[in-house]
């Protein structure tokens, strides 16, 4: 990974950190702690003003806002980073309250290194992924944008799989503007096949 992924972790035990800190350093990860989540959301208008790659690990259990409000909360402010929770012990209604969140993952207490190892770098990569998918998304939108009227006319109608003669009919058009503008919008969408115009026309749903 490129960028140096960042490590959030909330929990009021000192030995969590303690562990996370030499995990996330032996990792090559930059790491953060806070002592309970109130701490945590106070800091939040600046936390993610970054485009690294990072995950929240937090404990369930702790004395002024447990795990659940905690969540919630991340979720009220559309923060969009994955949560992992740590916990002792859970019961089945915990469980399924936390799952409503949208929370990525369990870990249980007491932390071991390779399981740690392993949630962590999925969530990570996880979220590259789509962080990607987003960028991906608005690279075609800013495509789609430099298309005339005329020339989202055509794409409609190539992707429909029309020719260029009936299209000029349907459109009440030359063929050879009809050409043309095809042209111009295969160039401006940066394809040059229209296996990948339709592709990416199905898939970002394009009209």
């Amino acid at each position: 990974m490129e960028e140096k992924a960042i490590i959030y972790c909330v929990d009021d035990d000192e030995s969590v950190h303690f562990f996370m800190a030499k995990w996330a350093k032996k990792m090559d990860l930059t790491f953060f702690s806070f002592s309970n989540p109130a701490l945590f959301l106070s800091q939040l208008p600046n936390t993610f003003t970054h485009n690294k790659p990072c995950c929240i690990i937090t404990d369930f259990y702790m004395p002024e806002m447990n795990g659940l409000q905690f969540l919630k909360i991340l979720k009220e402010q559309q923060v969009d980073v994955p949560v992992i929770v740590m916990t002792g012990h859970a019961d089945v209604p915990m469980l399924l309250d936390v799952m409503r969140t949208g929370v990525f993952e369990f870990i249980e207490k007491p932390l071991k290194q390779q399981e740690v190892n392993a949630v962590i770098s999925k969530a990570l990569s996880q979220q590259q992924q789509q962080k990607q998918q987003q960028q991906d998304y608005q690279t075609v939108l800013a495509r789609f944008a430099l298309l005339s009227p005329r020339e989202r006319d055509a794409l409609t109608q190539v992707v429909a799989g029309k020719t260029n003669k009936i299209i000029a009919r349907e459109l009440n058009i030359s063929f050879r503007t009809v050409e043309k503008y095809r042209a111009r919008m295969m160039q401006k969408m940066q394809v040059d096949n229209v296996a990948t115009l339709t592709y990416l026309a199905t898939k970002y749903q394009l009209k």
